[in-house]
């Protein structure tokens, strides 16, 4: 399932890449936190990276719509009295953003994001017997918001904020993710 997805997903991308306007590198890092519905745990966030191509078309005269491929781990942990499980959910994200810039500088963007799961690992410390369900949902939507600042013409900086619309996996919700990505247009 999940290779169709991306198959289909690979021959947007090539279309896409044809008529865009602006071609970058994107790498960041951020933090994802998230709550759970088991009774008496709690969850811990963690740094993860994030890292792939994003793409820029031009919409109108200080708008442009924003989309990529980009590979970002959402990693966290979930104690329960001595138990940690550590959550490490990786995906290859496709936003689809647009970008207001309010001068040359400087331009807010918001959209949606779609996660496509491509990894979910979990360790658990102590190990035990009986490993919990733990697999990630094999697509996740995200609403993301957040302030581009542009030097040069070339070297971007992106603050933002991306809040997940449902579950990211059994037991595992409320997920958010704060952080920031350097872009270099090319």
């Amino acid at each position: 399932m999940t290779g169709k997805i991306l198959l289909a997903i690979s021959a947007v991308f090539i279309s896409f890449a044809a008529q865009a306007q602006e071609y970058g590198f994107l790498a960041g890092v951020h933090q994802t936190t998230a709550s759970t519905d088991v009774n008496g745990a709690s969850t811990d966030g963690k740094f993860g990276f994030k890292a792939g191509l994003t793409m820029g078309f031009e919409l109108a005269p200080l708008m442009k719509f924003r989309t990529g491929a980009i590979y970002n781990q959402r990693h966290f942990e979930v104690k329960a009295g001595a138990t940690t499980v550590e959550w490490n959910f990786d995906y290859l994200d496709v936003p689809a953003l647009f970008q207001y810039n309010i001068n040359e500088t400087f331009g807010l963007f918001g959209g949606l994001n779609i996660g496509i799961n491509i990894n979910d690992r979990t360790n658990i410390k102590p190990s035990v017997a009986v490993t919990p369900d733990n697999e990630a949902n094999g697509l996740i939507p995200l609403v993301q918001v957040g302030g581009n600042f542009l030097f040069e013409d070339m070297i971007g900086f992106d603050v933002y904020y991306e809040r997940g619309l449902g579950k990211i996996g059994k037991d595992v919700k409320d997920f958010s993710t704060f952080g920031a990505n350097f872009i270099y247009w090319f």
